[in-house]
Protein backbone atom coordinates (compact mmCIF):
# COMPACT_ATOMS: atom_id res chain seq x y z
CA UNK A 1 0.00 0.00 0.00
CA UNK A 2 1.16 3.54 -0.50
CA UNK A 3 2.71 5.85 2.09
CA UNK A 4 0.08 7.77 4.01
CA UNK A 5 0.68 11.50 3.47
CA UNK A 6 2.83 13.01 5.80
CA UNK A 7 0.96 16.32 5.71
CA UNK A 8 -2.15 14.74 6.66
CA UNK A 9 -0.90 12.38 9.11
CA UNK A 10 0.70 15.76 11.36
CA UNK A 11 -2.75 17.64 10.90
CA UNK A 12 -4.49 14.24 12.61
CA UNK A 13 -1.66 14.11 15.18
CA UNK A 14 -1.37 17.64 16.01
CA UNK A 15 -5.11 17.96 16.64
CA UNK A 16 -4.81 15.03 18.56
CA UNK A 17 -2.70 16.36 20.74
CA UNK A 18 -3.81 19.59 21.10
CA UNK A 19 -7.00 18.30 22.70
CA UNK A 20 -4.86 15.76 25.22
CA UNK A 21 -2.92 19.07 25.69
CA UNK A 22 -6.02 20.93 26.70
CA UNK A 23 -7.66 18.32 28.69
CA UNK A 24 -4.20 17.78 30.56
CA UNK A 25 -3.88 21.30 31.05
CA UNK A 26 -7.41 22.02 32.35
CA UNK A 27 -7.01 18.90 34.71
CA UNK A 28 -3.80 20.30 36.23
CA UNK A 29 -5.07 23.88 35.88
CA UNK A 30 -8.15 22.65 38.48
CA UNK A 31 -6.46 20.46 40.43
CA UNK A 32 -3.58 23.32 40.86
CA UNK A 33 -6.32 25.68 41.75
CA UNK A 34 -8.20 23.79 44.34
CA UNK A 35 -5.08 23.01 46.03
CA UNK A 36 -4.07 26.57 45.68
CA UNK A 37 -7.37 27.64 47.48
CA UNK A 38 -7.61 25.10 50.22
CA UNK A 39 -3.70 26.28 50.73
CA UNK A 40 -4.76 29.31 51.22
CA UNK A 41 -7.79 28.86 53.46
CA UNK A 42 -6.04 26.52 55.62
CA UNK A 43 -3.48 29.10 56.09
CA UNK A 44 -5.38 31.95 57.12
CA UNK A 45 -7.24 29.66 58.99
CA UNK A 46 -3.72 28.87 61.01
CA UNK A 47 -3.83 32.61 61.40
CA UNK A 48 -6.58 33.16 63.05
CA UNK A 49 -5.85 30.33 65.31
CA UNK A 50 -2.46 32.13 66.52
CA UNK A 51 -4.28 35.70 66.61
CA UNK A 52 -6.78 33.62 69.14
CA UNK A 53 -4.09 32.01 70.88
CA UNK A 54 -2.04 35.24 71.54
CA UNK A 55 -5.21 36.72 72.12
CA UNK A 56 -6.16 34.39 74.73
CA UNK A 57 -2.44 34.63 76.32
CA UNK A 58 -2.41 38.39 76.29
CA UNK A 59 -6.06 38.44 78.07
CA UNK A 60 -4.64 35.82 81.18
CA UNK A 61 -1.53 38.44 81.49
CA UNK A 62 -3.21 41.63 81.24
CA UNK A 63 -6.00 40.27 83.71
CA UNK A 64 -4.08 41.99 86.97
CA UNK A 65 -3.11 44.77 84.99
CA UNK A 66 -6.54 45.59 83.97
CA UNK A 67 -8.10 44.66 87.69
CA UNK A 68 -5.11 47.75 88.58
CA UNK A 69 -5.58 49.75 85.32
CA UNK A 70 -1.62 49.59 85.11
CA UNK A 71 -1.67 51.15 81.56
CA UNK A 72 2.82 51.62 81.69
CA UNK A 73 2.46 47.47 82.10
CA UNK A 74 0.06 46.86 79.46
CA UNK A 75 1.71 48.64 77.05
CA UNK A 76 4.62 46.48 77.78
CA UNK A 77 2.73 43.40 77.64
CA UNK A 78 1.64 44.54 73.90
CA UNK A 79 5.01 45.48 73.14
CA UNK A 80 6.13 42.26 73.77
CA UNK A 81 3.65 40.20 71.58
CA UNK A 82 4.22 42.80 69.00
CA UNK A 83 7.90 42.34 68.81
CA UNK A 84 7.68 38.57 69.30
CA UNK A 85 5.32 38.21 66.28
CA UNK A 86 6.48 39.71 63.14
CA UNK A 87 3.15 38.86 61.07
CA UNK A 88 1.30 41.20 64.07
CA UNK A 89 -0.26 44.38 62.78
CA UNK A 90 -1.19 45.54 66.12
CA UNK A 91 -2.35 45.14 69.74
CA UNK A 92 -5.27 46.89 71.53
CA UNK A 93 -6.17 46.35 74.98
CA UNK A 94 -9.82 48.63 75.26
CA UNK A 95 -11.67 48.69 78.54
CA UNK A 96 -15.41 47.35 78.84
CA UNK A 97 -16.95 50.16 77.17
CA UNK A 98 -14.80 49.83 74.06
CA UNK A 99 -12.38 52.61 74.69
CA UNK A 100 -8.53 52.72 73.92
CA UNK A 101 -6.57 51.95 76.97
CA UNK A 102 -3.23 50.97 75.48
CA UNK A 103 -1.49 49.71 72.11
CA UNK A 104 1.45 48.76 69.88
CA UNK A 105 1.43 48.86 66.51
CA UNK A 106 4.27 48.69 63.03
CA UNK A 107 2.61 51.27 61.52
CA UNK A 108 -0.17 53.80 62.86
CA UNK A 109 -3.44 53.90 63.07
CA UNK A 110 -6.65 55.56 64.14
CA UNK A 111 -9.49 54.86 65.48
CA UNK A 112 -11.21 55.42 61.50
CA UNK A 113 -9.17 52.64 60.76
CA UNK A 114 -10.58 50.11 62.77
CA UNK A 115 -13.37 47.69 62.87
CA UNK A 116 -15.83 48.05 65.50
CA UNK A 117 -15.58 45.23 68.35
CA UNK A 118 -17.77 42.50 68.87
CA UNK A 119 -21.68 43.32 69.51
CA UNK A 120 -21.66 41.36 72.26
CA UNK A 121 -18.62 42.09 74.58
CA UNK A 122 -18.63 39.16 76.23
CA UNK A 123 -18.29 37.37 72.76
CA UNK A 124 -14.95 36.76 70.98
CA UNK A 125 -14.50 37.37 67.10
CA UNK A 126 -12.50 37.10 64.23
CA UNK A 127 -12.55 38.77 61.05
CA UNK A 128 -10.48 39.53 58.34
CA UNK A 129 -9.89 43.14 56.87
CA UNK A 130 -9.01 43.75 52.97
CA UNK A 131 -6.94 46.92 54.55
CA UNK A 132 -5.79 47.54 57.85
CA UNK A 133 -2.83 49.40 58.49
CA UNK A 134 -0.45 49.84 56.01
CA UNK A 135 -2.78 49.09 53.46
CA UNK A 136 -2.13 45.58 54.25
CA UNK A 137 -5.10 42.81 54.26
CA UNK A 138 -4.55 41.43 58.10
CA UNK A 139 -6.99 39.01 60.45
CA UNK A 140 -8.05 40.22 63.69
CA UNK A 141 -8.74 38.42 67.09
CA UNK A 142 -11.02 40.33 69.58
CA UNK A 143 -11.27 38.34 72.74
CA UNK A 144 -12.65 40.07 76.28
CA UNK A 145 -11.22 39.89 79.14
CA UNK A 146 -13.45 38.16 81.79
CA UNK A 147 -12.87 38.21 85.87
CA UNK A 148 -12.22 35.17 87.39
CA UNK A 149 -13.26 34.13 91.03
CA UNK A 150 -9.23 34.70 92.90
CA UNK A 151 -9.46 38.54 91.35
CA UNK A 152 -12.07 39.11 94.39
CA UNK A 153 -9.12 39.08 96.81
CA UNK A 154 -7.41 42.06 94.89
CA UNK A 155 -10.75 43.89 93.81
CA UNK A 156 -14.02 43.12 95.24
CA UNK A 157 -15.78 45.28 93.03
CA UNK A 158 -14.66 42.97 90.40
CA UNK A 159 -17.25 40.29 91.26
CA UNK A 160 -19.82 42.64 90.24
CA UNK A 161 -18.21 43.43 86.45
CA UNK A 162 -19.34 41.02 83.50
CA UNK A 163 -15.64 42.06 81.54
CA UNK A 164 -12.77 43.55 82.19
CA UNK A 165 -11.52 44.72 78.98
CA UNK A 166 -11.01 43.42 75.07
CA UNK A 167 -8.11 42.42 73.70
CA UNK A 168 -7.64 42.65 70.11
CA UNK A 169 -4.79 41.29 67.73
CA UNK A 170 -4.30 42.08 64.29
CA UNK A 171 -1.82 39.47 62.08
CA UNK A 172 -1.22 40.72 58.84
CA UNK A 173 -2.24 38.68 55.46
CA UNK A 174 0.92 39.43 53.90
CA UNK A 175 3.45 36.61 54.90
CA UNK A 176 0.47 34.25 53.33
CA UNK A 177 0.51 35.97 50.06
CA UNK A 178 3.95 35.70 49.49
CA UNK A 179 3.81 31.84 50.55
CA UNK A 180 0.61 31.35 48.00
CA UNK A 181 2.68 33.42 45.32
CA UNK A 182 5.62 31.02 45.74
CA UNK A 183 3.02 28.13 46.20
CA UNK A 184 1.99 29.35 42.99
CA UNK A 185 5.16 29.27 40.87
CA UNK A 186 6.15 26.22 42.36
CA UNK A 187 2.50 25.02 41.26
CA UNK A 188 2.72 25.88 37.61
CA UNK A 189 6.11 24.85 37.02
CA UNK A 190 4.73 21.59 38.24
CA UNK A 191 1.56 22.22 35.88
CA UNK A 192 4.15 22.62 33.19
CA UNK A 193 6.06 19.58 33.53
CA UNK A 194 3.13 17.08 33.68
CA UNK A 195 2.10 18.67 30.96
CA UNK A 196 5.29 18.53 28.76
CA UNK A 197 5.79 15.25 30.03
CA UNK A 198 2.06 14.33 28.69
CA UNK A 199 2.82 16.18 25.84
CA UNK A 200 5.87 13.48 24.99
CA UNK A 201 4.69 10.31 26.43
CA UNK A 202 0.81 11.59 24.09
CA UNK A 203 2.97 12.35 21.34
CA UNK A 204 4.43 8.72 21.40
CA UNK A 205 0.98 6.53 22.20
CA UNK A 206 -1.04 8.81 19.71
CA UNK A 207 1.75 8.33 17.05
CA UNK A 208 1.73 4.35 17.53
CA UNK A 209 -1.86 4.59 17.40
CA UNK A 210 -2.77 7.01 14.68
CA UNK A 211 -0.74 4.96 12.21
CA UNK A 212 -3.13 2.01 11.38
CA UNK A 213 -5.85 4.54 11.48
CA UNK A 214 -4.28 6.53 8.86
CA UNK A 215 -2.97 4.14 6.52
CA UNK A 216 -6.95 2.83 7.14
CA UNK A 217 -7.95 6.48 5.86
CA UNK A 218 -5.22 6.14 2.82
CA UNK A 219 -6.73 2.95 1.35
CA UNK A 220 -10.54 3.67 1.83
CA UNK A 221 -9.19 7.03 -0.41
CA UNK A 222 -7.28 4.74 -2.56
CA UNK A 223 -10.80 2.68 -3.00
CA UNK A 224 -13.07 5.55 -3.09
CA UNK A 225 -10.52 7.12 -6.43
CA UNK A 226 -11.04 4.20 -7.99
CA UNK A 227 -7.58 2.74 -7.57
CA UNK A 228 -6.63 -1.16 -7.64
CA UNK A 229 -8.59 -3.61 -4.69
CA UNK A 230 -5.34 -5.88 -4.67
CA UNK A 231 -3.08 -3.52 -1.96
CA UNK A 232 -4.11 -4.81 1.80
CA UNK A 233 -3.89 -2.67 5.01
CA UNK A 234 -0.78 -3.59 6.89
CA UNK A 235 -1.66 -5.46 10.15
CA UNK A 236 0.43 -3.90 13.29
CA UNK A 237 -1.12 -5.30 16.28
CA UNK A 238 -3.62 -7.92 18.14
CA UNK A 239 -5.50 -6.01 19.42
CA UNK A 240 -8.64 -4.10 18.59
CA UNK A 241 -7.46 -1.62 15.57
CA UNK A 242 -6.09 -4.93 14.68
CA UNK A 243 -9.58 -6.50 14.43
CA UNK A 244 -10.55 -3.28 12.15
CA UNK A 245 -7.59 -3.91 9.59
CA UNK A 246 -8.94 -7.59 8.97
CA UNK A 247 -12.46 -5.99 9.58
CA UNK A 248 -11.48 -3.34 6.57
CA UNK A 249 -9.11 -6.04 4.54
CA UNK A 250 -11.85 -8.63 4.39
CA UNK A 251 -14.61 -5.57 2.93
CA UNK A 252 -11.91 -4.76 0.60
CA UNK A 253 -12.01 -8.17 -0.61
CA UNK A 254 -15.77 -8.12 -1.10
CA UNK A 255 -15.80 -4.84 -2.01
CA UNK A 256 -13.61 -5.66 -5.18
CA UNK A 257 -14.77 -8.88 -5.91
CA UNK A 258 -18.80 -6.95 -5.76
CA UNK A 259 -17.06 -4.32 -7.81
CA UNK A 260 -15.86 -6.36 -10.41
CA UNK A 261 -19.45 -8.44 -11.05
CA UNK A 262 -21.41 -5.06 -11.34
CA UNK A 263 -18.62 -4.13 -14.20
CA UNK A 264 -19.35 -7.37 -15.89
CA UNK A 265 -23.00 -6.58 -16.24
CA UNK A 266 -22.44 -3.44 -16.92
CA UNK A 267 -20.24 -3.98 -19.51
CA UNK A 268 -22.79 -6.82 -20.41
CA UNK A 269 -26.15 -4.34 -20.21
CA UNK A 270 -23.39 -1.79 -22.65
CA UNK A 271 -23.18 -4.75 -25.47
CA UNK A 272 -27.08 -5.69 -24.83
CA UNK A 273 -27.73 -2.03 -25.13
CA UNK A 274 -25.65 -1.44 -28.78
CA UNK A 275 -26.62 -4.81 -29.64
CA UNK A 276 -30.54 -3.43 -29.33
CA UNK A 277 -29.41 -0.63 -31.10
CA UNK A 278 -27.80 -2.27 -34.17
CA UNK A 279 -31.21 -4.30 -34.14
CA UNK A 280 -33.22 -1.64 -34.02
CA UNK A 281 -31.06 0.32 -37.06
CA UNK A 282 -31.67 -2.90 -39.12
CA UNK A 283 -35.64 -2.49 -38.11
CA UNK A 284 -35.82 0.77 -39.32
CA UNK A 285 -33.83 0.48 -41.93
CA UNK A 286 -35.65 -2.75 -42.93
CA UNK A 287 -38.89 -0.85 -42.40
CA UNK A 288 -37.99 1.62 -44.93
CA UNK A 289 -36.66 -0.89 -47.63
CA UNK A 290 -40.11 -2.11 -47.23
CA UNK A 291 -41.76 1.10 -47.27
CA UNK A 292 -39.62 2.26 -50.24
CA UNK A 293 -40.70 -1.23 -51.95
CA UNK A 294 -44.68 -0.72 -50.84
CA UNK A 295 -43.90 3.27 -52.42
CA UNK A 296 -42.27 1.81 -55.53
CA UNK A 297 -45.59 -0.20 -55.92
CA UNK A 298 -47.59 2.18 -55.49
CA UNK A 299 -46.02 4.22 -57.58
CA UNK A 300 -45.77 1.36 -60.59
CA UNK A 301 -49.63 1.01 -60.00
CA UNK A 302 -50.41 4.78 -59.88
CA UNK A 303 -48.32 5.18 -63.13
CA UNK A 304 -50.04 1.98 -64.57
CA UNK A 305 -53.53 3.80 -64.09
CA UNK A 306 -52.90 6.89 -65.65
CA UNK A 307 -50.81 4.84 -68.75
CA UNK A 308 -54.57 3.12 -68.76
CA UNK A 309 -55.63 6.67 -69.72
CA UNK A 310 -53.06 7.76 -71.90
CA UNK A 311 -53.52 4.38 -73.84
CA UNK A 312 -57.44 5.26 -74.41
CA UNK A 313 -56.54 8.67 -75.40
CA UNK A 314 -53.76 7.16 -78.28
CA UNK A 315 -56.23 4.81 -78.96
CA UNK A 316 -59.01 7.57 -79.55
CA UNK A 317 -56.12 9.45 -81.72
CA UNK A 318 -55.23 7.08 -83.83
CA UNK A 319 -58.88 6.32 -84.41
CA UNK A 320 -59.53 9.47 -85.63
CA UNK A 321 -56.59 9.45 -87.61
CA UNK A 322 -57.76 6.70 -89.37
CA UNK A 323 -61.10 8.12 -89.71
CA UNK A 324 -59.82 10.85 -90.91
CA UNK A 325 -61.44 11.70 -94.97
CA UNK A 326 -57.55 12.65 -96.17
CA UNK A 327 -58.45 10.00 -99.40
CA UNK A 328 -61.86 12.28 -100.44
CA UNK A 329 -59.48 15.14 -100.72
CA UNK A 330 -56.63 13.64 -102.61
CA UNK A 331 -59.33 12.58 -105.31
CA UNK A 332 -60.50 16.01 -105.47
CA UNK A 333 -57.25 17.21 -105.60
CA UNK A 334 -56.60 14.77 -108.91
CA UNK A 335 -60.10 15.87 -110.04
CA UNK A 336 -58.83 19.73 -110.53
CA UNK A 337 -55.42 18.46 -111.53
CA UNK A 338 -57.33 15.84 -114.36
CA UNK A 339 -59.42 19.83 -115.11
CA UNK A 340 -56.11 22.13 -115.15
CA UNK A 341 -57.02 23.79 -118.11
CA UNK A 342 -60.98 24.57 -117.96
CA UNK A 343 -61.03 24.67 -114.32
CA UNK A 344 -63.89 27.64 -114.58
CA UNK A 345 -65.93 25.39 -117.15
CA UNK A 346 -65.33 22.56 -114.77
CA UNK A 347 -66.94 24.27 -111.89
CA UNK A 348 -69.58 25.91 -113.09
CA UNK A 349 -70.68 23.83 -116.29
CA UNK A 350 -69.93 20.22 -115.28
CA UNK A 351 -72.21 18.61 -112.92
CA UNK A 352 -69.46 16.79 -111.12
CA UNK A 353 -67.58 20.21 -111.05
CA UNK A 354 -70.70 21.93 -109.37
CA UNK A 355 -70.71 19.52 -106.25
CA UNK A 356 -66.72 19.94 -105.85
CA UNK A 357 -67.23 23.23 -103.97
CA UNK A 358 -70.38 22.00 -101.15
CA UNK A 359 -67.98 19.12 -100.64
CA UNK A 360 -65.40 20.69 -99.79
CA UNK A 361 -67.04 22.96 -97.51
CA UNK A 362 -68.15 19.88 -95.95
CA UNK A 363 -64.62 18.22 -95.63
CA UNK A 364 -63.01 21.04 -94.89
CA UNK A 365 -65.62 21.58 -91.57
CA UNK A 366 -65.07 18.25 -90.60
CA UNK A 367 -61.64 18.42 -90.35
CA UNK A 368 -61.74 21.19 -88.35
CA UNK A 369 -64.23 18.96 -85.76
CA UNK A 370 -61.54 16.35 -86.24
CA UNK A 371 -58.91 18.95 -85.08
CA UNK A 372 -60.40 20.24 -82.38
CA UNK A 373 -60.83 16.57 -80.87
CA UNK A 374 -57.76 15.36 -81.23
CA UNK A 375 -56.01 18.56 -80.03
CA UNK A 376 -58.36 17.59 -76.85
CA UNK A 377 -57.00 14.52 -76.53
CA UNK A 378 -53.79 15.46 -76.88
CA UNK A 379 -53.74 17.74 -74.53
CA UNK A 380 -56.03 14.95 -72.37
CA UNK A 381 -52.70 12.30 -72.92
CA UNK A 382 -50.06 15.24 -72.19
CA UNK A 383 -51.46 15.79 -68.77
CA UNK A 384 -51.80 12.08 -68.25
CA UNK A 385 -47.58 12.07 -68.85
CA UNK A 386 -47.38 15.42 -66.40
CA UNK A 387 -49.44 13.21 -63.65
CA UNK A 388 -46.92 10.25 -64.31
CA UNK A 389 -43.59 12.56 -64.08
CA UNK A 390 -45.28 14.18 -60.71
CA UNK A 391 -45.95 10.44 -59.42
CA UNK A 392 -42.12 9.41 -60.63
CA UNK A 393 -41.12 12.85 -59.39
CA UNK A 394 -42.44 12.26 -55.77
CA UNK A 395 -41.03 8.34 -55.40
CA UNK A 396 -37.33 9.86 -56.17
CA UNK A 397 -37.68 12.70 -54.16
CA UNK A 398 -38.30 10.26 -50.88
CA UNK A 399 -36.13 7.49 -52.78
CA UNK A 400 -32.90 9.88 -51.82
CA UNK A 401 -30.30 8.89 -48.69
CA UNK A 402 -32.60 9.19 -45.37
CA UNK A 403 -30.85 10.72 -42.12
CA UNK A 404 -30.67 14.35 -43.75
CA UNK A 405 -32.29 16.67 -41.52
CA UNK A 406 -34.42 19.36 -43.49
CA UNK A 407 -36.92 22.29 -43.18
CA UNK A 408 -40.21 20.52 -43.78
CA UNK A 409 -44.18 21.36 -44.59
CA UNK A 410 -46.18 18.95 -43.21
CA UNK A 411 -48.77 19.81 -45.32
CA UNK A 412 -46.84 19.24 -48.23
CA UNK A 413 -45.39 16.13 -46.77
CA UNK A 414 -49.03 14.70 -45.67
CA UNK A 415 -50.33 15.49 -49.13
CA UNK A 416 -47.12 13.53 -50.98
CA UNK A 417 -48.13 10.51 -48.83
CA UNK A 418 -51.93 10.57 -49.90
CA UNK A 419 -50.46 11.24 -53.66
CA UNK A 420 -48.47 8.08 -53.22
CA UNK A 421 -51.55 5.89 -51.99
CA UNK A 422 -53.82 8.07 -53.89
CA UNK A 423 -55.12 4.72 -56.15
CA UNK A 424 -55.51 3.01 -53.44
CA UNK A 425 -57.52 5.15 -51.32
CA UNK A 426 -59.75 5.76 -54.94
CA UNK A 427 -59.75 1.73 -55.30
CA UNK A 428 -61.38 1.31 -52.16
CA UNK A 429 -63.62 4.34 -52.82
CA UNK A 430 -62.43 6.23 -49.32
CA UNK A 431 -63.03 9.59 -48.63
CA UNK A 432 -59.91 11.64 -47.70
CA UNK A 433 -61.01 14.66 -45.16
CA UNK A 434 -58.30 17.12 -44.38
CA UNK A 435 -58.08 19.58 -41.32
CA UNK A 436 -54.59 21.15 -41.69
CA UNK A 437 -53.39 24.06 -39.51
CA UNK A 438 -50.64 26.53 -39.65
CA UNK A 439 -47.85 24.91 -38.37
CA UNK A 440 -44.43 26.42 -38.68
CA UNK A 441 -42.13 24.34 -40.52
CA UNK A 442 -40.46 21.40 -39.02
CA UNK A 443 -36.64 20.52 -38.98
CA UNK A 444 -36.59 16.50 -38.70
CA UNK A 445 -35.78 13.53 -41.46
CA UNK A 446 -38.87 13.62 -43.71
CA UNK A 447 -38.21 10.26 -45.27
CA UNK A 448 -38.64 9.15 -41.83
CA UNK A 449 -42.18 10.98 -41.09
CA UNK A 450 -42.85 10.01 -44.93
CA UNK A 451 -42.73 6.08 -43.50
CA UNK A 452 -44.40 6.80 -40.59
CA UNK A 453 -47.70 8.68 -42.49
CA UNK A 454 -47.69 5.68 -45.38
CA UNK A 455 -47.78 3.08 -42.62
CA UNK A 456 -50.07 4.90 -40.59
CA UNK A 457 -52.48 5.33 -43.98
CA UNK A 458 -52.26 1.87 -45.52
CA UNK A 459 -53.04 1.11 -41.76
CA UNK A 460 -56.16 2.88 -41.53
CA UNK A 461 -57.03 1.86 -45.51
CA UNK A 462 -56.88 -1.59 -44.67
CA UNK A 463 -58.55 -1.39 -41.45
CA UNK A 464 -61.93 0.73 -43.51
CA UNK A 465 -61.41 -2.35 -45.99
CA UNK A 466 -62.12 -4.67 -43.09
CA UNK A 467 -64.75 -3.37 -41.03
CA UNK A 468 -67.16 -2.82 -44.33
CA UNK A 469 -69.12 -0.06 -43.22
CA UNK A 470 -70.59 2.14 -45.05
CA UNK A 471 -68.91 5.25 -43.27
CA UNK A 472 -65.25 5.49 -45.30
CA UNK A 473 -63.19 8.15 -43.81
CA UNK A 474 -60.07 9.16 -43.10
CA UNK A 475 -59.16 12.53 -41.50
CA UNK A 476 -55.66 13.82 -41.66
CA UNK A 477 -55.49 16.72 -39.14
CA UNK A 478 -52.45 18.35 -38.65
CA UNK A 479 -51.90 21.12 -35.49
CA UNK A 480 -49.37 23.00 -32.97
CA UNK A 481 -49.03 21.06 -29.76
CA UNK A 482 -47.28 23.80 -27.56
CA UNK A 483 -44.31 25.93 -28.05
CA UNK A 484 -42.07 23.49 -29.70
CA UNK A 485 -43.99 20.46 -30.76
CA UNK A 486 -46.66 19.54 -33.44
CA UNK A 487 -49.06 16.39 -34.24
CA UNK A 488 -50.30 14.87 -36.98
CA UNK A 489 -53.37 13.08 -36.49
CA UNK A 490 -54.62 9.91 -38.48
CA UNK A 491 -58.38 9.02 -38.03
CA UNK A 492 -60.06 5.94 -39.75
CA UNK A 493 -63.35 4.98 -39.52
CA UNK A 494 -62.06 1.15 -39.54
CA UNK A 495 -62.46 -1.80 -36.85
CA UNK A 496 -61.14 0.08 -33.79
CA UNK A 497 -58.81 -1.33 -31.20
CA UNK A 498 -59.07 -2.61 -28.00
CA UNK A 499 -58.56 -1.54 -24.64
CA UNK A 500 -55.17 -3.98 -24.35
CA UNK A 501 -54.10 -3.47 -27.85
CA UNK A 502 -53.81 0.40 -27.58
CA UNK A 503 -50.39 -0.14 -26.14
CA UNK A 504 -49.63 -3.78 -27.67
CA UNK A 505 -49.90 -3.30 -30.76
CA UNK A 506 -46.49 -1.35 -30.71
CA UNK A 507 -44.76 -3.69 -29.74
CA UNK A 508 -42.44 -6.13 -32.18
CA UNK A 509 -44.42 -9.08 -34.03
CA UNK A 510 -47.57 -8.27 -32.81
CA UNK A 511 -50.68 -7.79 -35.62
CA UNK A 512 -53.70 -8.02 -35.70
CA UNK A 513 -54.04 -8.66 -39.76
CA UNK A 514 -53.72 -11.94 -40.76
CA UNK A 515 -51.11 -11.16 -43.68
CA UNK A 516 -49.04 -8.88 -40.81
CA UNK A 517 -45.70 -8.87 -40.33
CA UNK A 518 -45.98 -6.74 -36.91
CA UNK A 519 -42.85 -4.59 -36.93
CA UNK A 520 -44.57 -1.47 -39.06
CA UNK A 521 -45.79 0.09 -36.19
CA UNK A 522 -42.78 -0.54 -33.96
CA UNK A 523 -40.60 0.82 -36.73
CA UNK A 524 -42.71 3.56 -36.61
CA UNK A 525 -42.64 3.74 -32.98
CA UNK A 526 -38.94 3.30 -33.12
CA UNK A 527 -38.30 6.22 -35.51
CA UNK A 528 -40.37 8.51 -33.39
CA UNK A 529 -38.64 8.27 -30.49
CA UNK A 530 -34.85 8.83 -32.61
CA UNK A 531 -36.82 11.97 -34.23
CA UNK A 532 -37.53 12.95 -30.26
CA UNK A 533 -41.44 12.31 -30.86
CA UNK A 534 -43.52 10.04 -29.86
CA UNK A 535 -46.75 7.50 -31.71
CA UNK A 536 -49.10 6.49 -29.71
CA UNK A 537 -52.80 4.91 -30.47
CA UNK A 538 -56.58 6.07 -29.08
CA UNK A 539 -59.74 4.24 -29.98
CA UNK A 540 -63.04 3.69 -28.40
CA UNK A 541 -63.14 0.14 -28.42
CA UNK A 542 -63.79 -2.27 -31.41
CA UNK A 543 -65.85 -0.93 -34.12
CA UNK A 544 -65.56 2.50 -33.25
CA UNK A 545 -62.13 3.38 -35.28
CA UNK A 546 -58.79 4.27 -34.24
CA UNK A 547 -56.80 7.77 -34.09
CA UNK A 548 -53.06 7.61 -34.41
CA UNK A 549 -51.11 10.58 -33.60
CA UNK A 550 -47.34 11.23 -34.38
CA UNK A 551 -45.89 14.20 -32.19
CA UNK A 552 -42.61 15.76 -33.44
CA UNK A 553 -40.64 18.49 -32.02
CA UNK A 554 -39.99 21.58 -33.91
CA UNK A 555 -36.08 20.96 -33.85
CA UNK A 556 -35.47 16.95 -34.64
CA UNK A 557 -33.18 15.24 -31.50
CA UNK A 558 -31.33 12.78 -33.84
CA UNK A 559 -27.80 12.17 -33.89
CA UNK A 560 -27.50 12.28 -37.40
CA UNK A 561 -28.54 15.78 -37.51
CA UNK A 562 -26.16 17.34 -40.52
CA UNK A 563 -27.76 20.92 -41.76
CA UNK A 564 -30.77 22.37 -42.77
CA UNK A 565 -31.66 22.15 -46.76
Amino acid sequence: MEPSNPRRRSRILIKVLLGTGALVGASVVSLSALFLLRHQAAFQRQLELRAEALATSLAGQSRYALLLANRRELEQLAHTVLGGNTDVLYVIVEDPSGNYIASAERAPISRKMLPPGAADIKLSATRTMSAGPGGFPCVEASLPVIPQAEDRLFAPWASRAEVLGRIRVAMSLQSQRALFDSTLHYTVAIGLSILLVAFAVGYVQIRRLLKPLVELAQAAKLVGDGGSGSFRAIKRSDDEIGVLVDSFNQMLLQVTERTRELREQVDAKERARAELAEAQQRLIDLSRQSGMAEIASSVLHNVGNVLNSVSVSATLVADKVKDSRVDKLAAVVAMFQEHSGDIEDFLHRDPKGQRVLPYLAKLGNHFEQQHLSMLAELELLTNHVGHIKRIVATQQNYAKVSGLIEKISLGDLVEDALRILQSGFERHHIVLLRDFEEVPRVDSDKHQILQILLNLLRNAEQSIDDAGKSERLIRIRTRRHGDARVRIEVRDSGVGLTAENVTRIFAHGFTTKADGHGFGLHSGALAAKQLGGSLWAESEGPGMGATFTLELPLVAATPHREGHV
